[in-house]
């Protein structure tokens, strides 16, 4: 074996790897965006949805009618639709705070 065969083997082994490593980082860059669409998200809904947040899991309630006094029905359909939202972009599209297994940066409380 002579040198320009060697060269040939280590150019050949470089190319791979670099082309392993910018599908790796490509990868990494799709995550970053779909946990940043998660994040949009839940700063569009947090301001509004707060106060219901607190108040469905702070105070007792004897039945869903006065559940509903104390928090409106439109109130609890958007919280019931934010986190569905949420939930949705979890499993389909597994955002970063999924493999961390850290989402208070985006709990409302």
């Amino acid at each position: 074996m002579d040198l320009s065969q060697i060269l040939d083997v280590a150019r050949t082994v470089i190319i791979g790897l670099g082309a392993v490593f910018a599908v790796l980082q490509l990868r990494e860059i799709a995550r970053d965006r779909k946990t940043e669409l998660v994040i949009k998200l839940c700063s569009q809904y947090l301001s509004e949805l707060t106060e219901p947040y607190c108040k469905l899991f702070s105070e007792e309630f004897a039945d869903p009618a006065e559940m509903e006094k104390k928090i409106s029905y439109e109130r609890l359909f958007k919280l019931a639709a934010f986190y569905e939202a949420v939930g949705h972009f979890g499993i389909a599209r597994r955002p970063n705070f999924l493999r961390t297994g850290s989402i208070s940066s985006i709990s409302p409380i």
